[in-house]
């Protein structure tokens, strides 16, 4: 018990690390690969608080497909190295820290305000139960659309960035 205690706050350290190194980063592939900790570390989590299919889910999802398609984002697209961020020096320090600290702070009470009976915690719904109501007729067409206007995204990243490389070949 006290192994798992210590896991799931070494990942969470790690997931939050992560989130805070891609908002300090300056170069957008160093943003990809720290949100990619954050999704890896999230997966871990799963795993160890015992959600199986959420893992697998994190881990197929966010931390291969969405990692992948930031990484083609970013090698199809045409970047300018960032400037600095415009009125970024009006804002002071402590005002920057408080907004998310007063968030987190009303999210934590919000949640440890919430009662929870131990009746509602009874029903367990395993993967199995998961992916039938996911792909039942109901839902199907809404999943294989979904994966159509993925599809449509790609391409059109893709026409983007041979537009733009079209544009920059006739300038020369």
């Amino acid at each position: 018990m006290a192994q798992n205690v210590i896991t799931f706050f070494l990942l969470a350290g790690v997931a939050i690390a992560g989130a805070f190194l891609m908002f300090r980063s300056k170069r957008i592939v160093h943003m990809v690969l720290s949100i990619a900790l954050s999704f890896l570390s999230l997966a871990g989590l799963f795993a160890v608080l015992g959600a199986e299919f959420l893992f697998v889910a994190q881990l197929i999802v966010y931390s291969g497909a969405i990692t992948i398609l930031a990484v083609f984002s970013i090698m199809l697209t045409r970047h300018e190295p960032a400037g600095p961020a415009v009125g970024a020096a009006g804002f002071k320090r402590w005002f920057r820290l408080a907004v998310p600290l007063g968030l987190f702070a009303l999210l934590a009470w919000i949640i440890l305000d919430t009662p929870i009976a131990v009746g509602q915690l009874t029903e367990v719904i395993g993967p199995m139960n998961m992916a039938e109501a996911l792909f039942a007729p109901r839902y199907l067409l809404s999943f294989e659309l979904l994966g159509v206007l993925l599809l449509v995204a790609l391409v059109g990243a893709i026409v983007m960035a041979k537009e733009e490389m079209e544009k920059v070949g006739d300038r020369r």
